[in-house]
């Protein structure tokens, strides 16, 4: 016979109860086996596939409403108070000036006015969103709440959205790109003479202060999304992210007489290969299609890929014509993408990357089968 004995790293053997009255026996716990699977995706889009060097900016003829004041633009005014600066210069995404909001109060709004109230109205038909950019000092907490809203003649138009929904408030101090489509504001067959910011709540004693810079109404265009998610009854562990691109740019080293290295040394910190920059791509966790809290990355270059711990250019190769790098970034803690929470891994480009001659997004990592559907 073989006597077996369960015990902790202090000695302590576990033994059946006896004192109880009823029929002695130790109680054993289980649980299912997880099989693991490695994994390598691509996000994709159902349009595009992996290729993600397509063109994702806004065009045609877009309506600056306001900068900061750098450039004439629609009117600005408040509800009577000094909550707001029309043309900071504490910090801008932009030329020199942005609107500044402090601690505002609930209730209290800045509103951008064409051509100065009532206005001109503006026949939305022809539009199809409103962008900007955003950047958080201080103070955004969960509670805290602005609302967006189109205004005709003084009066709501449409319905409010909530800006934080738009972009990650848990970032502070960067500047992250803002697109509104009309139609999520109940805009599209309408007019309008003004926007307005307004605060709805405020959680505690103090309300944000951030800045806006590059209002703006779109004219065409929109932003393409990428994604990756779990595979059925599994949850995606993921541990490393790869970007690859290549574009027509000589990154090589002229070393003399007639030689020539190649290397990233040659390459621009703030553009995209050859690619100069507008909006960029942002990578972002959505859960149920809702934008998980602190997961927003805003990527406007090459810079911003390896300004984040861990991140390296993995390779790098040129022809004297064309060059191509790939940025790798290995994770401590994998993010873990789970099947019954509909969790979604998510790049959006907001800019004209169609320049490039290649740009695809891989992510790999580890799949656990979870028996859930």
């Amino acid at each position: 016979m073989i006597k077996n004995a369960i015990a902790n790293s202090d000695g302590y053997v576990a033994d059946v109860d006896r004192t109880s009255g009823e029929i002695p026996a130790l109680v054993v716990a289980t649980r299912p086996l997880k099989p693991l699977a490695s994994r390598i995706g691509f996000l994709t889009n159902s349009s595009y596939g992996r290729e993600m060097n397509k063109n994702g900016a806004y065009g045609g003829t877009s309506v600056l409403i306001h900068d900061g004041t750098d450039t004439a633009a629609w009117g600005f005014a408040e509800t009577g108070t000094t909550f707001w600066t029309a043309d900071s210069t504490d910090r801008f995404y932009d030329t020199a000036k942005s609107v500044k909001a402090a601690n505002t109060a609930v209730g209290s709004y800045a509103q951008f006015t064409n051509n100065a109230g009532p206005g001109t109205d503006i026949d939305l038909s022809g539009y199809v969103a409103f962008t900007m950019w955003i950047n958080v000092d201080s103070d955004w907490d969960n509670g805290d709440s602005v609302n967006f809203q189109g205004i005709v003649d003084a009066g709501l138009v449409g319905n409010s959205v909530a800006l934080e929904d738009y972009f990650d408030h848990t970032q502070y101090d960067v500047w992250q790109f803002i697109a509104i489509p009309l139609g999520d504001m109940g805009l599209s067959a309408t007019s309008i003479d003004a926007v307005r910011f307004t605060q709805a709540t405020k959680d505690g004693a103090k309300s944000p202060t951030y800045y806006l810079d590059l209002i703006t109404l779109e004219e065409t265009g929109s932003p393409i999304a990428y994604s990756i998610k779990s595979s059925k009854n599994k949850w995606f562990y993921i541990d490393t992210f790869h970007i690859t691109m290549a574009d027509n740019v000589d990154s090589e080293i002229d070393t003399g007489a007639d030689t020539k290295v190649p290397t990233v040394m040659g390459l621009s910190y703030n553009k995209f290969l050859g690619m100069t920059p507008a909006e960029g791509l942002k990578l972002e966790l959505y859960r149920n299609d809702t934008l998980v809290e602190g997961s927003s990355l805003q990527i406007t270059n090459i810079g911003d890929m390896l300004s984040v711990p861990d991140a390296r250019i993995t390779n790098a190769i040129a022809d004297g014509t064309n060059t191509l790098i790939s940025v790798e970034r290995k994770l401590s803690t994998p993010i873990v993408l789970k099947v019954e929470e509909e969790d979604e891994l998510r790049v959006t480009i907001s800019d004209n990357f169609s320049v490039l001659l290649l740009m695809r997004f891989s992510v790999m990592g580890y799949e656990e089968s979870r028996g859930v559907s």
